[in-house]
């Protein structure tokens, strides 16, 4: 049987819960993990594919 995944973080139980958490937290929280994300990303010289 295939197994269907409606978001692409759905296939990672691990990510799919934490982004159930982030999406049921408050704005100033959420807006501080994006920023965060953001400087590990500008840090590490991380490039998109």
């Amino acid at each position: 049987m295939k197994e269907f995944y409606s978001r692409w973080y759905d296939k990672d139980p691990v990510l799919s819960m934490s982004m159930r958490t982030l999406a049921n937290s408050d704005d100033a929280t959420q807006i501080q993990v994006a920023l965060n994300l953001i400087k590990v990303i500008i840090e590490h010289n991380i490039k998109s594919n």
